[in-house]
């Protein structure tokens, strides 16, 4: 098996030093993925974006700040966003969409979207029914959340904890922060 190097970088502005950050299970990777979306005009940061238009790609860099083990990863970049207050960055959270202001124009075109649909009382039906399911796929035992715990911190494959509980790889992240199941004691 491969290693990747994880850690924390930012793409700094050379001509006035504005920046992004963000952190990487695969930082080689994610420095290739950042600059193809730039070349293409697409990247996710329209801050970035219009400056990398403005001033050329020849004046960003990509600079990795320091390596970290995965787990801390984004506990890392998390204070790297609140020391450094990176200009090109619109979410100030790290790995989280919170922060994130639609403009008027973009609520209006969800407004307008919406409009006209009307829904069914079966079709809401069936969407409750969904999300309820979804719920209770989730919900966790105490027990289960000690077990996940005990299994992460003595070194196992966090897909192969994943498996055996069907969860996502943020209830995971959530339950080692202790964002969720907090009342979970160990």
């Amino acid at each position: 098996m491969k290693a990747y190097l994880v850690g924390v970088y930012r793409i700094r502005n050379l001509v006035n030093g504005n920046l992004y950050v963000g952190s990487s299970l695969h930082l080689q990777k994610r420095k290739s993925v950042h600059f193809r979306d730039l070349r293409k005009g697409t990247h996710h940061s329209q801050h970035l974006q219009r400056a990398w238009q403005k001033y050329g790609e020849s004046n960003f860099v990509f600079e990795v700040m320091f390596h970290c083990a995965k787990e801390t990863a984004r506990w890392y970049e998390q204070k790297a966003l609140d020391v450094l207050q990176p200009a090109y960055n619109v979410l100030k959270i790290a790995g989280s969409p919170y922060g994130r202001k639609h403009t008027e124009d973009a609520k209006e075109k969800m407004r307008i979207a919406k409009v006209g649909k009307v829904q069914t009382p079966e079709h809401k039906a069936a969407v409750l029914a969904a999300a309820a399911a979804r719920r209770v796929k989730k919900g966790l035992s105490p027990e289960q959340v000690r077990d996940i715990r005990i299994r992460l911190s003595s070194g196992e494959n966090r897909k192969d904890v994943r498996a055996t509980y069907g969860i996502s790889r943020h209830i995971i992240d959530g339950i080692l922060r202790k964002k969720s199941y907090a009342y979970v004691t160990d």
